[in-house]
Formats: C-alpha cells, structure tokens, sequence
C-alpha cells in the first residue's frame, strides 16, 4: 500500500500495482497533510497545516482509514501475507482525524507551541519528531531568529516534547528510529516495470457517473442538480491536465494571482455512452483531471495529481467512487466501450511545445486587444483601492485597482505577501477572487463581481456574460438571460476566443505564466517527460 497524500486529497486508483489512497478528500481538518507514515494497518501520522507559509511544518495528526463496519478490519492480526482476504478494509471516504497537539495552529497563524515535522513512530507508540518552538514561518525562517528544528520524542498521552539532539547552527530532521521489521510484512512491488520512458502509462474510468461526493452542480445548464446526474447527464470528455511547479518556468515564483501549479492542457479524451474513457499519457507527469460538458466547462475539478509509470494501468471505477463498493460497468458489458475502441493516444502524448498552454500576454491579451479593449479600458472603467499594511515594517501602502479594463497597462497589486506589476486585464479579472487571499482592506470603491474564479469557468462572472456554445448551436446559459456578449454589441468572438477568454484561463487555474512565456528549454534528449521528436 501506498500512501498517496496532497495538500487537496488523496485519491482512490485502481491500477496493476494497486496504488491506493488513504485520506485527504472528505471532512480533513487542515487544508494539506504532509509526511504520512503508517502506524498500523490503514491508520497513519502526518502533519497538518496550511498550504503555504508554514514550510511543511504544523500540528501532528493521527488519521484512521479503517473500514469501522467491518470487525476484522479492526484487528492488526488479522494482517497477515496481505490480509484480511474477502474484506474492503480501506475506507479513505469515511477517515477519521484526531489531532494530537491542539495547541499548534492548523492555519498559518502564529504558532504559541511551535511546529513539527517528519514525524514516525517508535515502537513504545510514542513519535520522533522534528520540532522547532516559535511562530514557525517563511517569515520567521528569514527573520535574525529562525526556527530552530531539533529531534524530540513526541508523548501523546503527556503532550510533551523530550529533547534527543539539536544542534543549533542547523535544521534536525526526518530522523527515523532503527527498530526490528515484522517480517511477515509483504513487500512492497517496484512500480517501474517497464524501463523504457518512451512507453506510456494509460489512465481512465469505468463509468465516469459513479461518485460518492454528496454535490451539486450549479451553473450553466445545471441548477444544483446532483454530481452524479450532471456527470451522467453532461459529461462528453475529460480534460487531462499536465501540472509543472516553477522550476519549470524561468524567472517565476508564482504564476500570477493564483495558488494554482502552472498547468498544459495534455488533451480531451472522450467519454462514451456507458460513461467510460481511457487515454495514453506520458509517463511520469503529474496530471490532474476535469469532467467537462459541451460547452467545454469542467463539471467538477479534480485538483489531486495522479501520475504513472512506464506501462502502468491506472483506472479508477468513476469520479471518486465508494471506496467500500461495487464497481460494474454501467450497461453491464465487459470490456467498457473505451476499452473497444482502445486507449485515445493523439494529442496526449505530443512533446512539451506541442502541449496546450494558455499563458495571459500570449494567448489572451492578444484577443482582448482586437475585440474588447475598445469598450473596457481606463478610460470606461472605475477603480476600487485597497491598503495593505506590512506586517514587519507597519507601513501601509495604497493600491487602485480598476474594476474591468481589459487592456496590457500596467497596474501594480498585492497578493499573497508579494507586490508585482501585471497588465489591467489580468486584474481586473482575476483580482476580485484574489482577495479571498490577501490581508488587504477596502478604502473605497465597490469590489466587481469575481470576473475570473481560479479552478471555475463555471462560476466565473466573465464566462456567464460571455456565454458559450456547444457544436449543436445549443448555449450554456439561456440567452434571454446571458445574450452572447459582445455579439450584443456588434463584436464577434469566434467559439474557440471565446474558451481562450473565459473557459481555459478559469479552469485551468488563472495562471499568467506558463513555460511559452517564461524561456522554458527542455532537454534535448533523455529526458522522460518532455518527449522529444526529431
């Protein structure tokens, strides 16, 4: 078994190699969990905390993903040579969480009992740790005291920290205890069966329909229907999205005014009449996956990444199926449709200049400035301001935000801690979501709609007064209430602007950058996951 955990979810796949998940998508008390490690059969330690700002430090938390319906699951004896056989003993839907020291934030707040790191267990059940007292941030870290992480055992019947080394001109960490193995463990398989980079990994679902999230779908032709209904009712595709972190885009730290990874669009697989879709990717990339309807717009966002080896199958039964039940086919036949037809392969396998990126100054801006710039710039538009006092120097310092100009000039914002200067459109759209995010005040001026919501074409202001159209003509959003804008005011916008406008910079996250507007090279040769082609 596999524990597969992220600062979103852990997510359920079956595959050949059976890589499971254990926690993370339903009722987590922290937005991430890091550094999980098995106590017991389906019962682990990790840390808890914020997504950022706490460098991977927080609270520790047991989490339990035991079957509780079942005794035998109950039972570590019963956990022999793989066993209990017969028995659906992992049950991620319905994990429980206890945190073990409730006096250390879950957020990013000030810490008054410092944080911990890299915790494991020792066989008396107490943990080693790393633990550092303090407020515990990337603040702190640059601040003239940082935190200090030494190596302590962790009581969680006391609460209590028992020092064991810390040198103090360096951080301690991921110490592990030497301990006797219990032999009768079965070992875990090697995941790379096949040695070739150049052979992909195949991915997809039985019937994309079958989901245990308790959610409705609004928006567009839904009006708080059931997942499962939109996802029957609606789903034509599935959206396959590369994920690639800074290092990959030169010069960047974050990709705009948003938390979401830079992101490539591998392809859009179809989904076939009994709900099933299967597609060749490359192996080795981190990927996440969108359901999306006729119009183009995800039914619901799946922000866990999921990657795979060379050769590897991984299927799951549906979007987040129930991890304790049956998993059939949904016209009963064996193999699925996509299986008939065999893996979709082209576009998704094409090298890294080939992929589907949107970034804002290349794909957008040019669009905006043909078609929109004309009606929505500075002179058109009004301004709301916000302050923003830092936290170290108490200055405060003043922002004008514009509430819709659509045109390249530069306006300065705060976001996340940081000040950068980004063209008017970008913030304009993307600025009233942003805030969510930032410790800002409003001086003056009404805050738009949220124009552009990361992870949300769906909700997003901007796509609804666009509107959108399907092949058949038909539109997302009646036109007695959303007329096709600015048709109604004699500008056109091709279909695919309009997804370049208002479908694909929401969904994929509301990124600026991407690696075509960052000076990304990738390796000439050798390297897995920017396949080259000669």
């Amino acid at each position: 078994m596999t524990n597969d955990v992220n600062n979103n979810a852990a997510n359920h796949e079956l595959s050949i190699d059976e890589l499971d998940a254990v926690a993370g998508q339903h009722g987590k008390p922290v937005n991430s969990l890091f550094s999980v490690k098995e106590m017991s059969p389906n019962v682990m330690i990790g840390i808890g905390t914020a997504r950022d700002r706490t460098i991977h430090a927080g609270t520790l938390v047991q989490i339990d993903a035991r079957n509780q319906t079942d005794p035998a699951c109950l039972d570590d004896s019963k956990y022999v040579n793989g066993g209990p056989f017969g028995h659906a003993c992992l049950d991620e839907e319905n994990a429980s969480y206890k945190i073990l020291t409730p006096d250390v934030p879950t957020g990013s707040l000030p810490s008054p009992a410092g944080r911990y790191r890299e915790p494991s267990l020792l066989p008396d059940g107490r943990l080693l740790v790393s633990w550092a007292d303090g407020p515990v941030s990337d603040l702190s870290e640059q601040s003239a005291t940082p935190p200090d992480f030494g190596i302590y055992v962790y009581d969680p019947a006391s609460g209590k920290n028992q020092l064991i080394y810390n040198d103090r001109s360096t951080w301690d960490l991921n110490a592990l205890a030497v301990a006797p193995h219990n032999q009768g463990t079965p070992v875990i398989a090697n995941l790379q069966r096949v040695q070739d980079s150049t052979v992909a990994s195949t991915i997809g679902s039985i019937d994309v329909s079958q989901t245990s999230l308790n959610e409705t779908v609004d928006g567009a032709q839904f009006s708080n229907v059931p997942l499962s209904q939109a996802l029957r009712e609606g789903a034509v595709a599935v959206r396959v999205i590369e994920g690639f972190s800074s290092e990959s885009a030169k010069g960047v730290t974050m990709f705009g005014l948003t938390m979401f990874e830079g992101a490539a669009v591998l392809g859009e697989a179809p989904v076939y009449k009994d709900g099933s879709w299967l597609v060749d990717v490359p192996p080795y990339l981190p990927m996440h996956l969108q359901p999306i309807d006729a119009y183009g717009l995800a039914i619901r966002n799946q922000q866990l990444w999921i990657q795979g080896m060379p050769g590897e199958v991984r299927r799951c039964v549906g979007c987040h199926e129930s991890r304790t039940g049956q998993g059939v086919p949904r016209l009963g036949q064996n193999p699925t449709v996509a299986e008939q037809q065999h893996p979709t392969q082209t576009p998704f396998t094409e090298e890294i200049a080939k992929r589907a990126e949107y970034p804002w100054d290349v794909k957008v801006q040019p669009i905006l400035n043909s078609k929109c710039v004309s009606c929505h710039n500075s002179q058109t538009t009004q301004y709301y301001s916000i302050s923003q006092t830092d936290p170290l120097s108490g200055k405060t310092t003043l922002y004008k935000i514009p509430t819709l100009d659509l045109t390249d000039t530069p306006v300065t914002a705060y976001y996340d801690r940081n000040v950068h200067t980004w063209p008017a459109s970008y913030v304009s759209i993307f600025y009233p979501a942003a805030l969510e995010m930032g410790k800002v005040t409003i001086v003056s001026g009404t805050v738009p709609p949220k124009w552009g919501i990361p992870g949300s074409a769906r909700a997003s202001a901007l796509t609804q007064k666009l509107n959108l159209r399907a092949g058949d003509g038909s539109t997302a959003w009646a036109l007695s209430d959303h007329p096709l804008h600015p048709e109604d005011q004699g500008m056109q916008l091709t279909d695919d602007e309009r997804k370049t406008i208002a479908v694909y910079p929401m969904d994929l996250g509301g990124q600026y950058y991407a690696r075509q507007n960052t000076g990304f090279a990738p390796f000439v040769t050798g390297d897995p996951v920017t396949p080259i082609t000669h």
